[in-house]
This record gives C-alpha cells, sequence and structure tokens, in this order.
C-alpha cells in the first residue's frame, strides 16, 4: 500500500510556497534616526558622557554613557547584538526581542525588550534602571544600522 499523506503534504508546501513570496528582494537602506529624538531632548553622541539627574528619562546612543548626578553611577550604551523585533508594518504572532548591552561601574548589563516591560525596572545598586524604548523600531525592508539605535533610559532611587 502506498503513502500518498506525506506526499500530498510536500505537494501543498510546495504549492503554498510561491504565495509566501513577495517578489524581487527589494534595495535596503539602513534605518537612521534624528540625533534628537521627537521629545527634543538631545540624544548623548557616540564618545561623550552627558550628567542625568535621577528620576529623568535620558536617551543614549551607542558608545555614550550618561553619569547620575551626585552619585558614582555611570551607564555606557555598548550596543545591540541581536534584534528580532517584529516589524511596524508587518503582523506577527510573537513580538520579538532585542538584546542591548550596556556597561555600568556596577559591571556588564544585558536588558531584552521582551521581558523589560513584565519584568520591570533592573536593579543597580541602590537604583533601579527601566529601559523606556529602544529606537528605531524596526520595518520589513530596511536593516537598521548598528550606530542609529538610541536607547531610552531612566534611573530611579
Amino acid at each position: 500500500m502506498s503513502r500518498p499523506a506525506p506526499l500530498l503534504l510536500l505537494v501543498a508546501l510546495l504549492a503554498a510556497a510561491p504565495a509566501c513570496s513577495s517578489g524581487p528582494e527589494p534595495r535596503r537602506t539602513p534605518l537612521s534616526v534624528p540625533a534628537h529624538p521627537a521629545s527634543g531632548e538631545p540624544t548623548v553622541s557616540p564618545g561623550a558622557t552627558r550628567t542625568v539627574a535621577a528620576g529623568r528619562e535620558f536617551t543614549l546612543a551607542p558608545g555614550s554613557s550618561a553619569a547620575l548626578s551626585g552619585a558614582s553611577l555611570t551607564i555606557a550604551f555598548t550596543g545591540v547584538s541581536a534584534d528580532s523585533r517584529c516589524p511596524v508594518d508587518v503582523d506577527c504572532v510573537w513580538a520579538g526581542d532585542a538584546t542591548i548591552h550596556l556597561t555600568t561601574s556596577h559591571g556588564p548589563l544585558t536588558l531584552h525588550t521582551l521581558t523589560a516591560a513584565s519584568a520591570g525596572p533592573t536593579p543597580l545598586g541602590p537604583y533601579r534602571l527601566t529601559l523606556l524604548s529602544l529606537l528605531p523600531e524596526p520595518h520589513s525592508d530596511t536593516p537598521i544600522s548598528p550606530n542609529a539605535y538610541r536607547l531610552r533610559l531612566r534611573l530611579d532611587p
């Protein structure tokens, strides 16, 4: 007796494959974000350190850092090593995740966008670090340049 079910499944998958294709790959140019986010707050330039107040939001670019006013706490945004967040122009089953790397005066720290909202603030010495956003949001047809990321954070006592 033959086994038609696996063969039928294979034929069905091959027939559906062209429907999943969106045609030729479009030309991609990296996304970039302005130096100043919509909030009007200046982003710290790569290599620069900015003094921030506890309880105030601040934005970092890769390679930049922030020093907490009146404390011996610094946070440097090293970069993003993986970004599988769902593109804004796609309906996804999973929200995706981005892995964010920081270097602090307390040591290295890795944050994830997927768990940031559910886990709440990350303890950092006597402070709590809250990941507010990672920009730009991904788009399906445009890769994000590593230097284009902007990380919005808040340090609370």
